[in-house]
């Protein structure tokens, strides 16, 4: 029995590895077809790992862009020729499991599903054009298009896996073959977290490492409350939210964030906190497990806070904080919303009510540090750990041995 596992980005890279890992463990032989080229740095990669194929993926420097659609659908088409090729060869796969977006591999998967009958997994990560920022053209008959190339090709899946709950209430997928598969970190061997809320190496009075950008107009009437924002700073990223919220608790006590991370939209992000006076410090990226949880044991919660038009029910930077036992400030919906709620592991912000946000945090940051980051840690234990998620996959793929 042969596995084909494809994504057209490197940022899925790390759940379609483990995918694969599944199905070798199921006894499959595994191949996957991942891109020659690096998203997050926008650099063209020469790489070579055994059972993998690198396709080419033409360039693009700007993630909304007709370029990078170009780029994604060119590469889809060159899966499918690859794919084809193996057929005609009588060497195709019985299971193609496809990382979406793109919508083009889905259109891909739905056309040889249709030809050879090879049985089709779809994970999908994300909703486009729905997550668009612009959601006044969603309905342009080329997004429209665009979008339908995921949609009608869903009822070619066996199983379809959605990264949170919320995209299958939106898609209205069938419950009996769709399943929500959250993401999950690998934690590094040899990293165990420092409690959050001591005193971190690097700040034990609310003040910052040196050697970094550091605003240092700390009140020093009370101790300041730390609070981390981790991931990418992009498009997607409410910084003026950030900016209101850590306001309204600066209102009640002093503030010090903590930014880790790069991105786009990084000195307009650092700029707003200037501009309102915010204390911080910035890291920028940290790779290094055991650096961040340096910096984040001296911090009390992380900040989860997007733009109200984006189609997400669950982030990675949460599972991040989670990981490192840091109760959330979260603005989104869905998953996380409903998380918090019922295990009282985080403030749920109404982004037009940040005064009562902001009071929720502060009485939230009286409460026990230790009981609340074993909290955090436990619901990571539970649900965002490479062993939960070859569960699912384990409870949801029972096809996999007719």
């Amino acid at each position: 029995m042969k596995a084909v596992v494809v994504t057209h980005s490197s940022t899925y890279e790390s759940r379609a590895e483990a995918a694969g890992d599944f199905f070798s463990n199921k006894g499959y032989e595994v191949t996957w077809i991942f891109a020659d080229f690096d998203h997050l740095r926008k650099k063209t990669l020469e790489r070579e790992q055994p059972q993998h194929v690198y396709l080419h993926m033409k360039p693009y420097a700007s993630n909304l862009s007709v370029r990078r659609i170009l780029s994604i659908r060119d590469f889809s088409l060159a899966v499918e020729k690859y794919l084809e090729d193996l057929f005609a060869a009588g060497c195709g796969p019985d299971l193609l499991y496809i990382l979406i977006p793109a919508n083009s591999l889905a259109a891909a998967a739905g056309r040889l599903h249709a030809k050879y009958g090879v049985r089709i997994v779809f994970d999908l990560l994300d909703l486009w054009p729905e997550s668009l920022p612009l959601k006044k053209i969603e309905a342009f008959p080329p997004l429209a298009a665009w979008r339908n190339l995921r949609d009608r090709n869903l009822g070619a899946a066996d199983m379809i896996f959605t990264e949170c709950s919320l995209y299958r209430k939106e898609l209205s997928l069938d419950p009996e073959k769709s399943r929500t598969l959250y993401w999950f970190k690998r934690e590094a061997a040899g990293v165990s977290p420092d409690q959050p809320g001591t005193a971190a190496k690097g700040f034990p009075n609310g003040k910052a490492d040196a050697g970094v950008t550091d605003t240092t107009s700390l009140m020093e009437t009370r101790k300041p409350l730390h609070i981390a924002y981790m991931g990418a700073v992009n498009h997607i990223i409410d910084i003026d939210g950030i900016v209101r919220i850590l306001q309204a608790v600066m209102a009640q006590r002093p503030v010090y964030l903590h930014v880790i991370g790069e991105g786009d939209g990084k000195q307009d992000f650092l700029r707003a906190l200037c501009q309102a006076g915010i204390p911080f410090t910035d890291y920028g990226a940290v790779y290094d497990e055991q650096k961040k949880a340096a910096i984040l044991s001296g911090c009390r919660f992380g900040l989860n806070v997007m733009k109200k038009s984006v189609h997400v029910g669950l982030t990675m930077k949460s599972i991040d904080y989670l990981s490192f036992g840091l109760p959330l400030i979260n603005t989104i919906g869905g998953d996380t919303w409903d998380i918090i709620e019922k295990y009282g592991i985080g403030v749920n912000v109404d982004p037009d009510d940040t005064r009562a946000g902001a009071a929720a945090i502060c009485r939230l940051a009286d409460q026990d540090r230790q009981e609340l980051a074993a909290a955090a840690r436990s619901v990571f234990e539970g649900n965002f750990t490479e062993r939960a998620f070859m569960r699912t996959m384990e409870e949801s793929l029972e096809f996999l041995g007719d």
